[in-house]
């Protein structure tokens, strides 16, 4: 019986920490990523606006402002490339942003889940 207890308050705290997040760490992008992507408020009229101002002259949104997408956040980072997640509707949207001089210079949809 103790050993059941044991056990059983064992996997209620793993349960708790997965919950949490233990064990997940995140990602820490630069400064104009992170203003990018809180403007990004669920309406593609604001993800156009975001992209103009962030994007580098020419650049190839990939349709990206088509989306109402909202709730960004940074899952990876590779020297001034950063992979974000944002929901669209019901699908969450992935995409890699390349900066240069604070500005986006490419623009790469991985598409949806």
């Amino acid at each position: 019986m103790k050993t059941m207890k044991l056990l059983f308050i064992s996997m209620m705290l793993l349960l708790v920490a997965y919950g949490c997040g233990g064990g997940s760490s995140s990602v820490k992008a630069a400064p104009e990523m992170d203003a990018f992507m809180k403007q990004l408020n669920g309406t593609a009229a604001a993800v156009g606006a975001a992209v103009t101002q962030y994007g580098a002259a020419g650049l190839d949104k990939k349709d990206m402002d088509m989306y109402d997408l909202k709730d960004a956040k940074c899952i990876a980072a590779d020297k001034d490339c950063y992979t974000m997640e944002a929901t669209a509707g019901m699908t969450t949207r992935t995409y890699v942003l390349c900066w240069e001089g604070g500005k986006i210079k490419s623009v790469e949809d991985k598409g949806m889940k």
